[in-house]
């Protein structure tokens, strides 16, 4: 589809959001972003409505809230092109593979990493997790006193490593799930 202005504004140009950043204001924003991401993304949504355009000198950054246009976002990889967060990093590095995950590939990489994905997340698997992520959470909990005092990060990086563990590996509590962790962290 093509979108034609006659007021020679760019479709992009059109989404509402704040001015053009400079140079300056870019980092400043950039580092408030870093700082408290979803405070930053919520403080656009109440500003500026469920799409948002985020311009800086070189490119534009465009946030949908909702589902249906995250669903768009992440589906039609042919209009709306996807650029990693981080810089690429050295070949062969983590950080290079990092960059090559499902919210940054587009059109037919795109498509096939999603598809290959989808057996995972279909809805007759994921009520068969219910009781092993009950179970984690469970046992999570019982480490907990009340009045204590707790790395929240620590224990939620924990957890969400113990969940990921047994739902996507199937593993369960043993060295070799420690030392694989250690090796996915290490990565």
């Amino acid at each position: 589809m093509r979108i034609e202005a006659k007021d020679g504004l760019s479709p992009t140009e059109r989404i509402p959001g704040p001015p053009r950043l400079s140079i300056l204001s870019g980092i400043a924003t950039q580092l408030q972003f870093h700082r408290d991401p979803i405070a930053y993304m919520t403080g656009l949504r109440a500003s500026y409505g469920d799409v948002v355009r985020l311009h800086s000198r070189f490119s534009s950054i465009i946030f949908g809230f909702g589902p249906e246009y995250n669903r768009a976002l992440n589906t039609e990889t042919d209009r709306f092109i996807s650029r990693p967060f981080l810089p690429l990093g050295s070949k062969g590095s983590a950080q290079e593979r990092l960059t090559q995950s499902l919210f940054s590939l587009n059109h037919e990489r795109h498509h096939d990493m999603r598809h290959s994905l989808l057996p995972a997340f279909q809805k007759s698997i994921l009520d068969g997790y219910y009781a092993a992520v009950v179970k984690i959470i469970g046992q999570a909990l019982s480490s907990w006193r009340d009045g204590g005092q707790l790395d929240l990060r620590r224990e939620m990086h924990r957890l969400a490593w113990n969940v990921a563990a047994k739902v996507l590996f199937g593993l369960n509590d043993s060295l070799a799930d420690e030392e694989m962790h250690h090796a996915i962290e290490d990565w």
